[in-house]
């Protein structure tokens, strides 16, 4: 079986926002950090079971979920910014490069709301779930 990855299947693109977001912090993430594929194809299934299938377009969906447990103020503060800065993700709108835990860099946007919250016991934060989109990656 071939050893496959999220960059295999992404081609090249320019971020809207020329930022890279790199946050490795000494705590990792959770364990695991999904990985969703999808493809916008569509299913019609008849009274007789029968289907008509159509796929719109031939590249795939990529998103994933990270969930940082521990991170220091500073890099919350980050992860807060590149969120809610126009010259950087503005939310869901623009585009910036992310350095993946895969040793990749990729072009993504948020496809989430973004939740922070405090942990007193041991002054830091965690960042719940934020869910990446990814766009293709950068040249290299």
């Amino acid at each position: 079986m071939a050893a496959k990855e999220i960059y295999d299947y992404v081609s090249i693109v320019t971020p809207d926002k020329d930022v890279t977001l790199s946050i490795h912090p000494s705590v990792p993430p959770i364990v695991n950090i999904p990985e969703e594929v999808d493809k916008k194809d569509i299913i019609h299934i008849g009274d007789d079971g029968s289907e008509e299938r159509m796929s719109h377009g031939s590249g795939l969906i990529f998103k994933i979920t990270i969930k940082w447990n521990a991170l220091s103020e500073d890099d919350a503060g980050t992860i807060l910014d590149f969120w809610a800065d126009s010259d950087k993700g503005y939310g869901r709108v623009n585009s910036f490069k992310y350095d993946h835990y895969d040793g990749h860099t990729y072009v993504v946007r948020f496809d989430s709301k973004m939740t922070r919250e405090r942990i007193f016991a041991g002054a830091t934060y965690g960042i719940d779930s934020i869910t990446l989109r990814m766009l293709g990656r950068i040249a290299d």
